[in-house]
Order: C-alpha cells, then structure tokens, then sequence
C-alpha cells in the first residue's frame, strides 16, 4: 500500500466525519512491535499490533469538553488495511454530533442533583 493512498483513505475517513457536523476529530492508527529479544522465538513472532482510534469531542454550554472514542474493537486489526477498513467503518457508523450532544444532555438530565454532584456536573 503507498503513502498516498493511505493519506487519500485518511482525509476521506475524516470528511466522513466533518459531514456528520464534528467540528475535529483525531484520527489515529498506532503500530506498535513488540520487540521481546530476552526468550525464545514463538509462532507470534513478530509481535506487531495495529490500533485504529477516533476521538471526536462534543462541548456543553459552557464550552468543557466530553471525549468520545469511536473505533470499539480496535485489537482485531492486524495489518494496515483492515486497521483502515475499521476506521472507514467506524467513521459510517458514527452519529451526528448534534444527536450525540443531545444523548449525553439527555442523560445528565436524568440524574439526580447528588448523582450530579458526584460526578461532579453543574446544575
């Protein structure tokens, strides 16, 4: 797979997002080898993982964010492509920022005033 195609995969992922009304949203895959020189050689060997992520943030009325991760089984990648594949999917699946601020007033608005001041909401 080239660079170019990659990045072509990565901006169309995040204008996926940028439709759906998110104002930003960081848009990772993170490779990781996991170098274990200390042992013998094991048929997992080499240890390599690929960990697609998307974060996109809503903000209440006074501007504080609330993070939200998108890609939920981010360990099944286990090349670039389906690390790709995976942020594509997640990126369809995502809802709208609108209707993800409203779940989440929704549900503070369910709380009790001592649940609130627990975790530490404002009225």
């Amino acid at each position: 797979m080239q660079n170019n195609e990659i990045n072509d995969r990565l901006v169309a992922v995040g204008q996926t997002i940028k439709a759906k009304g998110w104002e930003s949203a960081m848009i990772n895959i993170f490779v990781q080898y996991l170098a274990m020189f200390n042992r013998d050689v094991s048929p997992l060997d080499p240890m390599i993982s690929y960990q697609p992520s998307i974060r996109c943030s809503t903000r209440n009325q006074y501007g504080a964010p609330t993070a939200h991760e998108f890609v939920k089984d981010w360990h099944n990648a286990n090349n670039l492509e389906e690390a790709l594949e995976q942020l594509e999917a997640a990126a369809d699946a995502m809802p709208r920022m609108e209707d993800e601020a409203a779940r989440i007033e929704s549900a503070k608005a369910k709380l009790s005033d001592d649940e609130r001041r627990l975790l530490g909401l404002r009225a």
